[in-house]
Protein backbone atom coordinates (compact mmCIF):
# COMPACT_ATOMS: atom_id res chain seq x y z
CA UNK A 1 0.00 0.00 0.00
CA UNK A 2 1.09 3.50 -0.71
CA UNK A 3 1.67 5.78 2.28
CA UNK A 4 -0.48 8.45 0.59
CA UNK A 5 -3.47 6.12 0.88
CA UNK A 6 -3.69 7.07 4.57
CA UNK A 7 -2.93 10.81 4.32
CA UNK A 8 -6.23 12.64 4.15
CA UNK A 9 -8.66 14.83 6.02
CA UNK A 10 -12.26 14.32 4.91
CA UNK A 11 -15.68 15.07 6.26
CA UNK A 12 -19.28 14.19 5.62
CA UNK A 13 -22.42 15.60 7.23
CA UNK A 14 -21.64 14.35 10.71
CA UNK A 15 -18.06 13.02 10.87
CA UNK A 16 -14.43 13.91 10.30
CA UNK A 17 -12.07 11.24 8.94
CA UNK A 18 -8.32 11.65 9.31
CA UNK A 19 -5.73 9.38 7.71
CA UNK A 20 -3.39 8.26 10.48
CA UNK A 21 -0.21 8.65 8.43
CA UNK A 22 -0.62 12.41 8.24
CA UNK A 23 1.74 14.35 10.44
CA UNK A 24 0.19 17.02 12.63
CA UNK A 25 1.96 19.63 10.52
CA UNK A 26 0.44 18.25 7.31
CA UNK A 27 -2.98 18.13 8.95
CA UNK A 28 -2.76 21.73 10.16
CA UNK A 29 -1.86 22.86 6.64
CA UNK A 30 -5.08 21.39 5.20
CA UNK A 31 -7.54 24.08 4.08
CA UNK A 32 -10.56 22.32 5.57
CA UNK A 33 -8.93 21.62 8.93
CA UNK A 34 -11.43 22.44 11.72
CA UNK A 35 -10.25 25.48 13.68
CA UNK A 36 -11.18 23.99 17.05
CA UNK A 37 -9.01 20.93 16.40
CA UNK A 38 -6.16 23.12 15.16
CA UNK A 39 -6.38 25.11 18.42
CA UNK A 40 -6.32 21.91 20.50
CA UNK A 41 -3.21 20.73 18.68
CA UNK A 42 -1.39 24.01 19.29
CA UNK A 43 -2.60 24.36 22.89
CA UNK A 44 -2.14 20.78 24.15
CA UNK A 45 -0.40 18.41 21.73
CA UNK A 46 2.43 20.67 20.58
CA UNK A 47 3.88 20.62 24.11
CA UNK A 48 3.97 16.79 24.12
CA UNK A 49 5.19 15.98 20.62
CA UNK A 50 6.77 17.49 17.57
CA UNK A 51 4.30 18.55 14.89
CA UNK A 52 6.23 16.61 12.23
CA UNK A 53 5.34 13.31 13.96
CA UNK A 54 2.80 11.13 12.17
CA UNK A 55 -0.47 10.69 14.05
CA UNK A 56 -0.14 6.88 14.06
CA UNK A 57 3.32 7.13 15.68
CA UNK A 58 2.04 9.55 18.29
CA UNK A 59 -0.96 7.36 19.17
CA UNK A 60 1.33 4.44 20.01
CA UNK A 61 3.81 6.50 22.03
CA UNK A 62 1.53 8.78 24.06
CA UNK A 63 0.85 8.25 27.73
CA UNK A 64 -2.73 7.33 28.60
CA UNK A 65 -2.92 10.26 31.06
CA UNK A 66 -1.50 12.79 28.58
CA UNK A 67 -3.31 15.86 27.31
CA UNK A 68 -3.20 14.40 23.79
CA UNK A 69 -5.00 11.25 24.94
CA UNK A 70 -7.51 13.46 26.75
CA UNK A 71 -8.28 15.33 23.49
CA UNK A 72 -8.85 12.09 21.57
CA UNK A 73 -11.00 10.75 24.41
CA UNK A 74 -13.11 13.92 24.59
CA UNK A 75 -13.69 13.68 20.84
CA UNK A 76 -14.77 10.06 21.36
CA UNK A 77 -12.39 9.19 18.56
CA UNK A 78 -12.65 5.81 16.87
CA UNK A 79 -9.35 4.36 15.68
CA UNK A 80 -9.35 1.94 12.76
CA UNK A 81 -6.79 -0.87 12.98
CA UNK A 82 -5.94 -2.87 9.86
CA UNK A 83 -5.95 -6.70 9.78
CA UNK A 84 -2.78 -8.56 10.71
CA UNK A 85 -2.84 -12.36 10.40
CA UNK A 86 0.32 -12.69 12.51
CA UNK A 87 -1.33 -10.87 15.42
CA UNK A 88 -4.57 -12.82 14.96
CA UNK A 89 -6.63 -9.97 13.54
CA UNK A 90 -8.22 -11.17 10.32
CA UNK A 91 -10.46 -8.19 9.72
CA UNK A 92 -10.35 -4.46 10.21
CA UNK A 93 -11.31 -3.42 13.74
CA UNK A 94 -12.46 -0.12 15.18
CA UNK A 95 -11.34 0.73 18.71
CA UNK A 96 -12.66 3.62 20.79
CA UNK A 97 -9.94 5.98 22.04
CA UNK A 98 -10.59 5.23 25.73
CA UNK A 99 -10.21 1.49 25.10
CA UNK A 100 -7.18 2.02 22.87
CA UNK A 101 -5.26 4.00 25.51
CA UNK A 102 -6.31 1.66 28.32
CA UNK A 103 -5.13 -1.49 26.50
CA UNK A 104 -1.32 -1.51 26.71
CA UNK A 105 -1.17 -5.02 25.23
CA UNK A 106 -3.02 -3.89 22.11
CA UNK A 107 -0.82 -0.84 21.66
CA UNK A 108 2.39 -2.81 22.18
CA UNK A 109 1.30 -5.39 19.57
CA UNK A 110 0.64 -2.77 16.89
CA UNK A 111 2.99 -1.15 14.43
CA UNK A 112 2.24 2.43 13.35
CA UNK A 113 1.34 1.31 9.83
CA UNK A 114 -1.49 -0.87 11.18
CA UNK A 115 -3.37 2.24 12.32
CA UNK A 116 -5.18 3.58 9.28
CA UNK A 117 -7.77 6.14 10.31
CA UNK A 118 -9.24 8.28 13.06
CA UNK A 119 -12.82 9.41 12.98
CA UNK A 120 -15.00 11.44 15.29
CA UNK A 121 -18.33 13.19 15.17
CA UNK A 122 -18.57 16.89 14.41
CA UNK A 123 -20.80 17.41 17.45
CA UNK A 124 -18.03 16.02 19.69
CA UNK A 125 -15.64 18.59 18.22
CA UNK A 126 -18.19 21.32 18.94
CA UNK A 127 -18.13 20.41 22.63
CA UNK A 128 -14.33 20.10 22.86
CA UNK A 129 -12.99 22.40 25.53
CA UNK A 130 -10.08 24.36 24.09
Amino acid sequence: MNDLDFKYLMQDFSNYYIGARLSYEEMIDQDDMPGRLRSAIFKYMEDETSLDVRICDHLLSMEKKSKSAMIYSQLKTEITVLPNAVAGRHKQTVVKADDFFADDMLRSSLTPDEISELRFKKKNLMFLRV
